[in-house]
C-alpha cells in the first residue's frame, strides 16, 4: 500500500525534489527540493524547512558530524555549480565551481577515510570532461584527477554518477563514456590521485552509467546502465572485484544511548559489538541484520566479532556531545567548572563565551572539569569532540 507522507505546495516549502532522502541522526528524514530548499520531514509526515541553499540539489545529501553536506548542479557565481555546507539553519556556500577546476556536479559527495570529502563533475577541468575533487570540511578545494577523452580515452571520461567509499577504503566510480568500448568505465581512484580502471562497459551487456553504484556488505557492487543490454533498455549489474565483507550503519551520526542497526552478513554468530574499542550491548536480529546500543562518545570504526573473524565499518561513526548543565553558573577566573551531559568522553576543547580554557580534565563520558580561563567573559559554554560541538543553552556569569 502506497500512502502520500507529504505533498509539496510549491511555495516555502519547494517543490520537484529530485534528490534520495537520508536519514538524520535524529532518526528524521532529510533532503532538497527546488529552487533551493534543504527539509526534514518525520515518518509521520511533519514537513519542516531547514535552510536554503544556493539551488536544487540532484545528489543526496552527506551528514558529517552536525553538518550536511551537499552539491549544486547550477547556481554559484559562474552558474557552474557549488558545494554547500548546511550547520543548523546557516548554510554556506564552500565552493563555487570556475570550469578549470570542473563544472556541473550531479553526484553528490562521500567522505574518505582521510576526513575529507570526495566527489564529481559532469565537465570541466583540464580536458573539459569533468574531474574528481576533494574538499576539506572547513572548504579547501583541490582537483585529484582531470577526465581528458582526447589525452585519456581509454580510461573513460564524464562521471555523471557520485563516488562509492569501498570496504579496503579506496575510492570507487564510473564514467558514462570512454573506455575501451567507448562505453565507460569502472574505475578505482586512490586519495593521492592513484587512477586504474577495473571494467570497461559494452553495449551488449550494458552502458550508461549515470546512477552511482553501491557496495553491498558482501564486498561486491551493484549499479544500474541507462541502456544496452539484449534489448537496448538498459541493465542492473553486479560487479565483484575482491573487496573484503564490513558492515553497514544505519546512521553515522548519533548520540550515546541510541540504537543504531547494522547490516553484514554472518551477523548471527556475532559474540561481540565495540564502538571504537568500547563493548556495546547488542541484538541480533537475523544473519544479516542486528542492532546495537551507543555506550559512550567513542567517535570511531564500529566493529563486529563473528565466529567467521571481525567486521568493520568502512566509515567512522560520529557519537555527538550534548550538554546538560554546568555547576557553579557563575564564578571568577581561575574558578572550577564542572559541566554534565553525554558524549564527552573524547572532548578535545572547552570554550567559555568564546575563550578556550587552558585547563580541562574529562572525568567521564558524562562530565568534564574546567577552569575559567584569563579574559574570559560572560557567555555560553562549548564543549568541542571528534564527533561533533555542543553549546549549553544557559550562559556562564564570569565575576570580578
Amino acid at each position: 500500500m502506497l500512502t502520500v507522507v507529504y505533498d509539496f505546495k510549491g511555495s516555502t516549502d519547494g517543490g520537484f525534489p529530485v534528490s534520495t532522502l537520508i536519514v538524520g541522526a535524529d532518526g528524521n528524514l532529510y533532503g532538497t527540493s527546488h529552487p533551493g530548499i534543504l527539509y526534514k520531514i518525520t515518518p509521520a509526515g511533519v514537513f519542516t524547512v531547514v535552510a536554503k541553499i544556493p539551488s536544487e540539489s540532484f545528489g543526496p545529501l552527506l551528514l558529517v558530524g552536525n553538518n550536511y553536506y551537499g552539491v549544486t548542479e547550477f547556481a554559484g557565481t559562474k552558474t557552474l555549480g557549488t558545494i554547500y555546507k548546511v550547520t543548523g539553519s546557516t548554510s554556506t556556500t564552500l565552493y563555487n565551481f570556475d570550469g578549470p577546476s570542473g563544472e556541473f556536479p550531479i553526484g553528490g559527495l562521500v567522505e574518505g577515510l582521510d576526513g575529507n570529502l570526495y566527489g564529481t563533475t559532469t565537465a570541466g577541468g583540464s580536458g573539459n570532461d569533468g574531474v574528481v575533487f576533494r574538499i576539506t570540511p572547513t572548504g579547501t578545494y583541490s582537483v585529484v584527477y582531470n577526465f581528458d577523452h582526447l589525452n585519456q580515452f581509454l580510461q573513460g571520461y564524464q562521471a555523471f554518477a557520485g563516488l562509492v567509499l569501498g570496504s579496503d577504503g579506496n575510492l570507487y566510480g564510473s564514467t558514462v563514456f570512454g573506455g575501451e568500448n567507448g562505453y565507460g568505465t569502472i574505475f578505482q581512484l586512490t586519495y593521492s590521485g592513484g587512477y586504474s580502471v577495473l571494467y570497461n562497459f559494452a553495449a551488449s551487456s550494458g552502458d550508461g552509467a549515470y546512477a552511482t553504484p553501491l557496495e553491498h556488505t558482501n564486498g561486491t557492487f551493484f549499479g544500474l546502465l541507462k541502456r544496452g543490454g539484449t534489448i537496448s533498455n538498459g541493465v542492473i549489474y553486479s560487479f565483484a572485484d575482491g573487496l573484503p565483507s564490513y558492515i553497514a550503519l544505519t546512521n553515522y551520526t548519533t548520540s550515546v544511548s541510541k540504537t543504531i542497526g547494522i547490516a553484514g552478513k554472518g551477523l548471527s554468530g556475532a559474540t561481540s559489538v565495540a564502538f571504537n574499542g568500547t563493548p556495546a550491548s547488542f541484538h541480533v536480529i537475523s544473519n544479516t541484520y542486528m542492532t546495537a546500543v551507543v555506550p559512550s562518545g567513542e567517535t570511531g570504526f564500529v566493529t563486529v566479532s563473528t565466529s567467521a573473524g571481525t567486521l568493520i565499518s568502512t566509515r567512522i561513526l560520529r557519537v555527538t556531545p550534548k550538554i546538560t548543565g554546568f555547576d557553579p553558573t557563575s564564578g571568577k577566573v581561575g574558578d572550577s567548572i564542572v559541566v554534565t551531559g553525554t558524549g564527552l568522553i573524547q572532548t578535545s576543547s572547552v570554550t567559555l563565551g568564546g575563550k578556550k580554557a587552558k585547563t580541562y580534565t574529562v572525568n567521564s563520558d558524562s562530565q568534564v572539569t574546567f577552569t575559567v580561563p584569563t579574559g574570559a567573559k560572560t557567555g555560553k559554554i562549548s564543549v568541542t569532540t571528534p564527533g561533533g560541538s555542543a553549546t549549553s543553552s544557559a550562559k556562564f556569569t564570569v565575576t570580578p
